[in-house]
């Protein structure tokens, strides 16, 4: 007894993958357009409003002093930013860190002129109490396991009334040391020192990130906590770094600022703590989802 085999059978069969293979890739290609538009949003959005503003004021907006003007003014902006992108890669999320800008002006500006403390000891003591606050919130997320985000917002709290309580609401404005105030107000080149600070601090948070194994530790764990760990990553000592970088990074713009103003006023901080949220959207999985509890709360997935 013999049977035959339908030849047209076996083509449909070794279509059926190869359609399959098409449909997925088009699916892929359809969900990375809407991201890679997002991505691309915000700059597409700022070189227009640059290009309009060039052509209404060009005798105004289109010159190099408002240009370092400008750059002057986002320098500690973008400093803080970088700070909680730490956080955020690893899929955290630090709400102190605008408080921890105010702490670190506060002691830079109140130990040299209230206590005659050296400009350069006060910054350096007002950076490394900014890292241990980071540090802090480290620990508080990755050994004790509190969210991020009430350890934070308690720690903005704590951060807050202490200011208050250092400076009894008054602004130090007085023996300000020039090293202070020339490292906010000086020129490098023509270029603002707030600006080359920054751009110094971008470049070599981006070479950590992308080109060292430290960086890809902690995209790992910002994309999969459990598998990061099962991968043999330090998971709570890298949490902890970012959390002290963050904070590291936040003295480091309160000193600046502390340069600028050429004062401290218990008021500096808090006014940074709602930063453009968007910019971060290209961060891990896991840091978009944090990103979505500070808007409202979630149901766990």
């Amino acid at each position: 007894m013999t049977s035959t085999l339908d030849p047209s059978s076996a083509p449909s069969t070794a279509r059926e993958p190869r359609k399959t293979g098409f449909r997925i890739l088009r699916r892929r290609q359809n969900e990375a357009l809407p991201l890679f538009f997002a991505r691309i949003a915000l700059p597409l959005l700022l070189m227009l409003l640059i290009i309009v503003f060039s052509l209404a004021a060009p005798d105004t907006f289109a010159t190099v002093d408002n240009l370092k003007t400008v750059l002057n003014l986002q320098a500690v902006l973008t400093i803080l930013a970088i700070g909680l992108l730490l956080p955020l890669i690893v899929g955290e999320l630090d709400l102190s860190v605008a408080a921890n800008l105010g702490l670190g002006l506060i002691l830079v500006t109140g130990l040299t002129s209230q206590q005659g403390m050296p400009a350069v000891p006060a910054m350096i003591t007002a950076i490394a109490a900014c890292t241990a606050v980071g540090l802090i919130n480290g620990l508080l997320v990755s050994k004790v396991g509190i969210n991020s985000f009430i350890v934070t917002i308690g720690m903005s709290t704590i951060l807050t009334g202490l200011i208050g309580a250092y400076t009894l609401g008054n602004v130090f404005y007085e023996n300000i040391p020039e090293e202070l105030t020339g490292l906010g107000q000086g020129n490098l080149l023509g270029i603002p020192l707030p600006v080359v600070v920054a751009a110094a601090i971008g470049l070599i948070v981006w070479y950590i990130l992308s080109q060292t194994p430290a960086g890809r530790f902690l995209y790992a764990i910002g994309g999969s906590r459990d598998a990061a760990r099962l991968s043999g990553i330090a998971v709570p000592r890298f949490t902890i770094g970012a959390f002290a970088g963050a904070g590291a990074l936040a003295g480091i713009a309160g000193v600046i600022q502390a340069g600028i103003l050429g004062s401290g006023s218990p008021t500096v901080g808090p006014p940074c703590c709602f930063l453009p949220m968007p910019q971060f959207s290209w961060a891990p999985p896991r840091s978009s989802r944090v990103l979505l509890t500070c808007g409202a709360p979630s149901s766990p997935s």
